[in-house]
């Protein structure tokens, strides 16, 4: 199991709403694809979600005010589960254009600083987080390569007291789960939904039509908790003609074709654990004994 660490800290990542995941830039290539419609961060005005969303080249994170401590981890294979130190996580696909993330301050464009992700396009990732006594938060980011995608998954909620669980947000979860499905589209009961997305049945139906009502998401029956729907992204399947895609030149200071990503200097040991760069971390003998979990259950 291979594990690169990417540390941030008060130093580099001051108070925000949001902390911004972005592809590392493309060594070679100043071009951009735009997404389908469904995974587009920009393409629908809807918020990110409970805990965080993601899409194709880009994810942000919802964390409340104080300094955000990030961890990025690439593996090789599914990590070991989390644990009970975490406060709260999900899963969710990942797709990158340019085999590298990084974190950044904007909300458009590239990563000028990034870890290499293995080769490939599809990854999944696990999004850790907890709050710090000291103030702000603390984010473990966990990718690894997922040939075949499925939705995100919620896999612990925080106390509703530290989190609550809004209709808009939670309606942002849903339509992540849409989104991430094959035609951008899920077959699922309340049940089956609020069960992934760790949510009351009550709330997950409300959640739905706050969706549809925003023409987020569409459905095309009632809501009993027992009966089979079909949510859908409006429009989501559209994609550009895969031999004309639609494309627009990067016009970022920096990020000509020449650019090429590469870690940044970790400075000295007494500071690895402070800031600011890539620090390398070791997987411990128990994580390397553990046997990876089985994939979850899909509906």
């Amino acid at each position: 199991m291979a594990v690169v660490g990417y540390v941030r800290d008060d130093e580099y990542w001051p108070e925000f709403s949001t902390v911004v995941v972005r592809d590392g830039v493309m060594a070679g290539d100043d071009e951009y694809v735009c997404p389908p419609k469904a995974l587009d961060e920009g393409g629908l005005r809807i918020g990110f979600g409970t805990i965080g969303r993601a899409g194709a080249g880009w994810m942000q994170l919802v964390c409340t005010s104080g300094p955000q401590r990030v961890i990025l981890e690439v593996h090789d294979q599914r990590p070991p589960p989390v644990g009970a130190e975490w406060a709260e996580a999900f899963e969710t696909p990942y797709r990158s254009g340019s085999a590298s993330v990084g974190l950044t301050h904007m909300t458009d464009g590239w990563a000028q600083q990034a870890v290499s992700l293995p080769s490939g396009e599809k990854y999944r990732v696990q999004v850790s987080h907890r709050w710090l006594q000291a103030g702000g938060g603390e984010w473990r980011l966990r990718w690894w390569p997922q040939h075949r995608e499925r939705p995100p998954r919620w896999l612990r909620r925080a106390n509703t007291a530290e989190r609550n669980l809004k209709p808009s947000q939670l309606a942002a979860d849903a339509f992540a789960v849409a989104a991430w499905s094959p035609a951008h589209e899920i077959a699922c009961t309340v049940d089956q939904l609020a069960q992934r997305l760790l949510a009351a049945p009550d709330q997950t139906a409300e959640a739905i039509t706050h969706a549809a009502d925003r023409e987020w998401l569409t459905f095309d029956e009632a809501l009993p908790a027992g009966s089979t729907i079909v949510l859908r992204v409006p429009d989501g399947a559209e994609v550009a003609d895969p031999d004309a895609l639609l494309r627009r030149r990067l016009k970022r200071a920096g990020c000509g074709p020449g650019t090429t990503v590469s870690p940044v200097d970790p400075g000295p040991p007494d500071r690895r654990n402070l800031i600011g760069g890539l620090s390398y971390l070791m997987p411990s003998q128990d994580s390397q004994n553990e046997t990876p979990p089985q994939s979850p259950d899909e509906y």
